[in-house]
């Protein structure tokens, strides 16, 4: 019988690079690409566009992603871009909204964080990822775009870490 050690959410804070991978995985594979709708109160102006009140506006969280004017090389994974110099998690350097923003940010943020570190740790502790034989990783200008934000299928391979 195999066993395993699961991790616990208490792990978060000394674990700052499986913490700051999730993140980046989190930025750069933006799974809902809007944020929810918001209504202009009041007329206003953002980027030299006039926005008039009661205007409906929905934000791209795939644009502010991939901006470059917000983070370097934004088509590249790079979770060390969450690190400071020493290596520590650093909030600071996290402006990402995989979860949107505002009063309608996702009111599961914190469990679905909690839950994606308990199983990319636990996964990640027992096994490495092998890409199949044959397959490649797929391109990720080639997504599917839509209400979700898909990536072309590819396979791995799990093999048990001894």
């Amino acid at each position: 019988m195999v066993t395993y050690t699961i991790g616990c959410v208490r792990d978060r804070k000394s674990m700052p690079f499986t913490e700051a991978t999730i993140r980046e995985g989190l930025r750069i594979e933006t799974l809902v690409p809007s944020d929810v709708p918001h209504k202009a109160l009041v007329d206003t102006e953002l980027l030299g566009y006039k926005i008039p009140k009661n205007t409906i506006v929905v934000p791209s969280l795939y644009a502010f992603h991939s901006d470059t004017r917000v983070w370097k090389d934004p088509e590249n994974f790079r979770p060390e871009r969450f690190l400071d110099s020493e290596g520590k998690l650093n909030l600071k350097l996290d402006v990402s909204l995989p979860f949107g923003a505002g009063k309608r940010l996702c009111a599961g943020e914190t469990f679905a964080r909690n839950m994606l570190f308990l199983m990319t740790a636990t996964i990640c502790q027992h096994f490495d990822f092998v890409l199949a034989p044959g397959d490649t990783l797929p391109d990720l200008s080639q997504n599917l775009n839509g209400l979700i934000i898909s990536p072309p299928d590819f396979w791995v391979q799990l093999q048990e870490r001894h």
